[in-house]
């Protein structure tokens, strides 16, 4: 039986607000994303000149009309070509491709949150203790289904994409840590907060419990579409099993503590892969 997750403090919201939300949501992450980038353009302009930062937005302007905009964020903070030159800020590509983006998701994802619930924003995010005593045995078992599950599709394919065949700068250890930072830690933070955090919240003051876990779950794998379609189907799993944990905890604490601990062992296996 999963215990009722619904909080009295956060005001239900419309299915319009609910859509304004998170149309909301995607425009402040993009708003923050592209200061961060703003940032890093004009704190390298003293150290390459106006002159070459001036060129390389004349090129990525190019670069966009040809239709050609991969990768464009890296190609206007690191110029071209892109390899087997070292930019003078070597790891900005890492900092624009991977930690960036998770940044500017929790951000907006905590801003919305206080816009909307003021004062009880946390209970709009689930920010709430759990008990690992209560929930320990639950918490392990799903963990273990949600890998089973997750070694049994996501190793029958893998993300794949066609890119411009650029590469990028290689930058040894530092990209492992940073990768492994941002694939483990980051990303699953910033999931869980905008899904079983906010979006869960705003949903289960509307549905039924496993209503809202299977929808969460489907928005879940969905965004992992990017990827592959298998990739999508392999995080399935993952997004009931955190979903049902956040209805028996009614904390996302908990899911992110799950989450976390299921892309440790995921990437561990990926290495060794």
């Amino acid at each position: 039986m999963i215990e009722a997750a619904r909080d009295s403090r956060v005001s239900p919201r419309t299915w319009m607000g609910i859509f304004l939300d998170i149309v909301t949501l995607f425009a402040l992450s993009a708003v923050i994303y592209i200061a961060l980038v703003l940032i890093a353009f004009l704190a390298e302009i003293p150290i390459e000149g106006w002159s070459v930062m001036g060129d390389r937005v004349a090129w990525c302007y190019e670069v966009i009309q040809q239709g050609h905009a991969d990768l464009l964020v890296q190609r206007l903070l690191i110029g071209r070509p892109l390899s087997p030159v070292t930019p003078h800020v070597k790891y900005g590509f890492l900092l624009v491709s991977m930690l960036w983006p998770e940044i500017s998701g929790v951000a907006a994802v905590c801003a919305l949150a206080r816009l909307r619930a003021g004062i009880n924003w946390r209970d709009a995010l689930a920010w709430h203790r759990w008990s690992v005593r209560k929930s320990g045995l639950i918490f392990i078992i799903l963990l273990v289904v949600a890998l089973a599950f997750n070694f049994g599709l996501g190793l029958l394919t893998s993300p794949s994409g066609q890119g411009s065949g650029e590469t990028l700068p290689p930058i040894g250890l530092a990209y492992v840590l940073i990768d492994a930072f941002e694939s483990i830690v980051l990303a699953a933070f910033m999931e869980e907060l905008v899904i079983r955090g906010w979006l869960y919240t705003a949903l289960r003051a509307k549905l039924s419990a496993w209503s809202t876990i299977i929808i969460t779950a489907l928005l879940f794998s969905g965004a992992h579409l990017g990827l592959s379609v298998g990739w999508a189907l392999s995080v399935l799993p993952l997004g009931l099993a955190a979903g049902y944990l956040r209805e028996r905890t009614g904390s996302v604490k908990a899911t992110i503590t799950f989450h976390i601990l299921h892309n440790c062992v995921a990437y561990g296996a990926s290495l060794l892969h």
